[in-house]
């Protein structure tokens, strides 16, 4: 049985230079093997199995264990880093396609050999060079387009839409997004007499999901890229090193405004992802501010909402940042600057520089 060409994966990895942390893991020395122990098996996938007219690369030294990995109907992610945790599950999928992109995905050609791929009623999340990966594997005849995401098959409302002990947080709120938009056409079917009434019933639920980007999705959808309306396909990467520190920032209008709405990528040359998370009971929102390309939160800051100051309306209480080693640490003082910059230039704001004493 052969996976071809999933080990572009690994190649995506270093062109990025994304570390996997932990690759000397048991399910990593395993599950990504080298050639001669994957040779040894029967069932594993050698990096030598390229498709006809296949264009991508290959990594020769690499092979993708699959008999290894399917031993098991989910990956267990305990003890895993999270970026190896990522990349084992999408190699996981992209196992369990095998026979599918035999018998049918190779066959289609365009948007419709990604639909195949895509046919899954779950993927992993991960995106990125994880998902370009599985997408080179599955259908190596697609052109991969940058804001490709997975797009997940049809679930009938019928469907179990619980919150299992192996999904992460980002399936989860999926499937509470999913649950309620079944929860509010059953309502609907109910109220309306003529189904051009179903787009504005669909709007007039009570409780939306409590999930990220809720805020920046609520723009106006026809200036977002498709990939910015579903939050999960993002799959942010929280700050693994955090460093705190209370700030005193005032807020204008039209500056909370422009954060709370934030900013959503849509070239290469854009390298800023910007969103912000629903106030909380006390009104208080946070806006984080996260590296495009690589999906990585860098700052995110807290705005509280005020009432007694003339032409403010909120105030940046705190913020966080991610610290690095030595150096290349950006400190607290560069890290309210980056803030300031970054809202400025990519959102537009006015805020003004601090003053240090």
């Amino acid at each position: 049985m052969q996976l071809p060409a999933i080990s572009v994966i690994l190649s995506g990895l270093l062109l990025i230079g994304t570390s996997l942390g932990d690759t000397q893991s048991p399910i990593s020395e395993r599950a990504i093997c080298s050639g001669q122990k994957c040779d040894s098996s029967p069932n594993s996938i050698p990096a030598s199995g390229k498709p006809a007219n296949s264009p991508s690369p290959l990594v020769k030294d690499k092979g993708i264990n699959c008999a290894f990995l399917l031993e098991n109907d989910s990956v267990d992610c305990t003890g895993l880093h999270r970026k190896t945790c990522d990349l084992v599950g999408w190699l996981h999928a992209g196992c369990k396609m095998v026979a599918i992109w035999q018998s049918k995905c190779a066959k289609s050609s365009g948007a419709e050999a990604k639909k195949c791929c895509d046919d899954a009623e779950r993927l992993p999340f991960g995106g990125g060079v994880y998902y370009t990966g599985y997408l080179r594997a599955c259908a190596p005849q697609y052109q991969i387009k940058r804001f490709d995401r997975p797009d997940f098959i049809d679930r009938p409302c019928s469907a179990d839409y619980r919150c299992g002990l192996d999904m992460n947080k980002r399936l989860c709120d999926m499937r509470d997004w999913e649950k309620a938009g079944c929860q509010q056409r059953a309502k609907c079917d109910a109220k309306i007499k003529d189904v051009s009434e179903l787009p504005q019933c669909c709007k007039e639920w009570s409780k939306k999901p409590q999930t990220a980007m809720a805020n920046t999705t609520a723009q106006d959808k026809s200036q977002l890229p498709k990939a910015a309306l579903v939050n999960d396909g993002w799959d942010i990467r929280p700050i693994e090193n955090p460093a705190t520190a209370p700030w005193n920032k005032k807020v204008s209008q039209s500056d909370l405004k422009r954060m709370t709405e934030g900013f959503v990528p849509e070239t290469m040359e854009d390298k800023w992802l910007c969103y912000s998370d629903l106030a909380d009971a006390q009104g208080t929102v946070v806006v984080h501010l996260c590296r495009s390309w690589s999906r990585a939160e860098q700052i995110t800051f807290k705005l509280e909402p005020v009432d007694t100051v003339p032409g403010v309306v909120a105030r940046i209480t705190e913020i966080t940042w991610e610290t690095q080693s030595g150096e290349s640490d950006l400190g607290e003082e560069e890290a309210k600057e980056n803030a300031i910059m970054t809202c400025n230039d990519i959102l537009d704001c006015t805020l003004e520089m601090d003053e240090v004493c």
